[in-house]
């Protein structure tokens, strides 16, 4: 168990907040809030361990003490008010203190230590989340990267040996130098780290993560077995179901595995922008619009400033074919980041769809520039903007997907080269195959029995389910 007597300079910060252990005070901004005592160790507990659980009475153990004689229910729950008092937490939609029925609290706010080496979100911050919309599965599984920490089922109730801590750590950074030494090297410190802990379901997930990143047949196979891992040491690690539903959905097309997945992580995390994210994806593509837009406005209310899930978020709200509103967030996207290709795109559909031609060109030479800074390509048209882009792929150009290139097609009007090119997608089960069952740009191709059958092979439900709150 953690001790309650602090290190020098243990000081933690969250959501605006700094708990100064080492002074025995909570501050915001420039303001010292006002806490007891008792609800002051209760928070600091909390917040050491966060995203754990934390049960009542391990509280009652490391800050009463088990012999303790006064009435520890009435005070705890009197500790748990005054602490989300000075936060301004809400129980009923909870921010920082997640009550768990009859088992006690988790502190779900993304927490960062003066050391760097504790940053702690209750199952992972999508900080540095983009476009789920990749075209290979490595690159989607990059968009819920999270900042590790050590919390797994088992560590939370014993100490998890120090040797595997230590190589944790070391594993994790020689992978965050982005070379092929370092990723050898920290594939080598995790696989002992497990050997040594098999509990600690963090380094089999990092473990998982780090072959994804590659995405061949073999490391895809390794990914499985190792993310196994992590759900068999915690059930409850919501990152690893978050990583399953994303490899179910893109590399199997295994649309009932990845909802399960999906819906399970936003389950244990509501909080995480990210698995909300990552939910809204997989229920837009499964034509759910409105519990696809659910998800996004509240993944967009956790995370307010991202233009990430600003993109996103018009990409959902054109695929449920409600164009103002896309429109409406990839213009504010693009006023805070100019080159989003991901908004441009979705801009230059809408006014596809809507008809707005200025508008398109505007959008298509922005995009273009995004694609390619040195491009001076000037479009009289939008079969222009199409035909340049469709000429990318000829050219050999990596990006040029052919689902993309499919799409730019229609834009010609050559509705048989764009069934080739999504045939091409579908047989190399291409990710940026799944929106073809509801993207309007190829309504001119629904009723034809060809598109139907490649349609089919996607697998895309058509049901409507429930949403998860």
């Amino acid at each position: 168990m953690n001790s309650l007597h602090p290190p020098s300079s243990e000081r933690y910060r969250f959501a605006g907040f700094e708990l100064r252990v080492d002074q025995g005070e909570l501050r915001r901004g420039s303001e010292t809030v006002e806490l007891q005592p008792q609800p002051f160790k209760v928070l600091t507990l909390l917040v050491r361990r966060a995203g754990e659980l934390v049960t009542r009475d391990q509280l009652r153990d490391e800050i009463w003490g088990r012999e303790t004689h006064v009435d520890f229910d009435r005070g705890l729950n009197f500790c748990i008010k005054q602490v989300r008092r000075a936060l301004g937490d809400d129980a009923a939609e909870p921010r920082f203190i997640r009550t768990l029925p009859r088992r006690g609290y988790r502190f779900v706010a993304e927490v960062e230590s003066a050391d760097s080496l504790k940053a702690a979100p209750a199952a992972g911050s999508m900080r540095r989340a983009s476009t789920v919309a990749a075209a290979a599965v490595g690159v989607v599984l990059l968009t819920l990267g999270v900042t590790w920490w050590f919390g797994s089922a088992a560590s939370r109730d014993a100490p998890v040996d120090p040797a595997a801590t230590d190589m944790f750590l070391r594993g994790q950074h020689a992978l965050q130098q982005g070379t092929s030494e370092g990723l050898e090297q920290g594939r080598e410190l995790l696989r002992r780290a497990t050997e040594i802990a098999p509990e600690l379901a963090q380094a089999h997930l990092a473990l998982a993560r780090s072959y994804m990143g590659e995405a061949s047949e073999d490391t895809v196979s390794e990914a499985r077995s190792a993310l196994d891992r992590a759900l068999d040491a915690d059930p409850y690690l919501a990152e690893a179901w978050a990583m399953r539903g994303v490899m179910r959905l893109d590399l199997d097309w295994d649309w009932a595995g990845a909802e399960e997945a999906l819906s399970r992580a936003v389950e244990l995390s509501p909080e995480s922008a990210g698995f909300r994210h990552a939910f809204a994806r997989y229920l837009s593509l499964a034509g759910r619009h409105e519990e696809a837009i659910f998800q996004i406005d509240k993944a967009m209310s956790l995370e307010p400033v991202s233009t990430a899930l600003k993109a996103d978020g018009g990409w959902y709200y054109y695929l449920a074919r409600r164009f103002d509103a896309a429109e409406a967030l990839c213009r504010t996207t693009v006023g805070l980041d100019p080159a989003n290709q991901n908004a441009w795109w979705c801009l230059l559909q809408v006014y596809q769809q809507q008809g707005r031609d200025r508008d398109l060109l505007e959008a298509a030479h922005a995009l273009a520039r995004a694609i390619d800074p040195a491009s001076r390509e000037r479009f009289e048209t939008g079969s222009d903007f199409w035909r340049w882009y469709a000429s990318r792929r000829d050219l050999g150009v990596p990006a040029a997907s052919p689902t993309h290139t499919g799409l730019a097609r229609l834009g010609m009007g050559d509705l048989e080269g764009a069934l080739d090119l999504f045939e091409e997608a579908v047989a190399g089960r291409s990710s940026c195959a799944l929106p073809l069952g509801v993207d309007p740009q190829v309504d001119p191709l629904r009723g034809r029995p060809e598109f139907a059958a490649l349609l089919a092979r996607i697998g895309a439900p058509s049901s409507a389910g429930s949403l998860t709150d």
